[in-house]
């Protein structure tokens, strides 16, 4: 009777998972709009994405393969200056990578400049700043290709593979473990690759 007990929970709990993790695919696609993400779109997303924990990762993975372009636009709004390779369309399964990496990054302000941008002495200024910084892993949050700058949709599919082969190593862990590892264990460090 206890063994029938402890199947239905996971059962009920495997079920919640999947409801939750079906959510998070619908919601993609109000997420992708054709051009510039805003502020508010990108502490939307991630906060939901963050409810939803882990389990989320595949599904990221998965969506990486989209073959559709857009403007990616999940640059820090602080930056003044944009690249050319940045504004011209790319691949829309980059902003699914991009929050796994937002979900796998040790957010600890102990490790963080967050005033860096701003004059330290003003406090409205170090907040907003530390508000940009908790949605915002890297400068243009673009994933390019070493010598090219813009991926091709062999390399998005070479990218959903990395991805692949880290989770399958890795799924057991905990989020926290993940984050650990990730930060201390680079992906990248051996690919053609690099977030910008």
């Amino acid at each position: 009777m206890k063994t029938k007990h402890v199947v239905i929970i996971v059962l009920i709990l495997s079920v919640s998972n999947l409801c939750r993790a079906q959510s998070t695919t619908r919601y993609f696609e109000q997420f992708y709009p054709a051009n510039r993400v805003n502020q508010m779109q990108m502490k939307t997303f991630a906060d939901s994405i963050n409810r939803i924990g882990k389990e989320a990762i595949p599904l990221l993975i998965e969506n990486i393969a989209r073959s559709d372009k857009v403007k990616i636009g999940m640059a820090k709004p602080i930056l003044s200056t944009l690249p050319v390779y940045y504004l011209k369309e790319n691949y829309r399964g980059i902003r699914s990578a991009y929050f796994i990496e937002w979900m796998l990054w040790d957010k600890n302000p102990q490790r963080y400049d967050y005033q860096s941008f701003y004059d330290k002495k003003n406090l409205t200024l170090g907040v907003l700043s530390r508000a940009i910084h908790e949605y915002y892993r890297y400068n243009l949050n673009l994933l390019v290709k070493n010598e090219d700058k813009q991926l091709d949709y062999e390399d998005i599919l070479a990218v959903k593979s990395i991805y692949e082969k880290w989770w399958e190593e890795n799924q057991d862990l905990s989020i926290q473990e993940l984050r650990l590892k990730y930060t201390n264990d680079s992906i990248w460090a051996k690919t053609p690759y690099r977030w910008e």
